[in-house]
């Protein structure tokens, strides 16, 4: 389980990523009862929005560098080092989230292979030009219920919609 109260940036600020903007670093602490399987992670951008692909966010960034296994006794472990580099993977001026996922295995679609091993927050983040050009105000998202919001538990159909399990 990934621990709110650890994650970085602070879930509660807005991240603001700017052209200038190299790269944006995220972290925090798990806690688990791993039975010698690491954990890994995964960041999403726009989760919840089905790709061309069919799969339920913009881009995938994976992999990074597995936590090692622990226990629960062992307490929360820190990680650091999970970087989005908006240079390489873009999205466009406006609103958008950054998911991190974690989960001790990840399927080829990017998701975690049992929907019950995973944990994952969420940051809002506003992509404007300069900060002297950025609205900050965001829409709700084109998905307003957790049922309508595609995720890695709503298999895509052939034609790339979404399917309710």
């Amino acid at each position: 389980m990934l621990m709110a109260a650890d994650a970085y940036p602070d879930l509660r600020q807005t991240i603001y990523v700017y052209d200038d903007t190299s790269r944006v670093e995220f972290g925090g602490s798990v806690i688990s009862e791993d039975s010698q399987q690491p954990v890994e992670l995964a960041i999403y951008l726009d989760y919840g929005q089905r790709n061309a692909a069919g799969r339920p966010y913009r881009t995938a960034i994976y992999p990074f560098k597995p936590i090692p296994p622990g226990t629960m006794a062992d307490g929360a472990r820190k990680f650091s080092g999970m970087f989005w580099h908006p240079s390489d993977h873009t999205v466009p001026l406006g609103c958008h989230t950054v998911t991190l996922m974690a989960s001790h295995r990840f399927g080829p679609d990017v998701c975690p292979q049992e929907p019950t091993d995973a944990s994952y927050l969420v940051w809002q983040v506003i992509r404007c030009a300069s900060s002297s050009d950025c609205n900050d105000f965001c829409e709700p998202p084109p998905c307003d219920t957790v049922q309508g919001c595609a995720s890695c538990l709503t298999p895509s159909n052939p034609d790339g919609s979404g399917e309710g399990q």
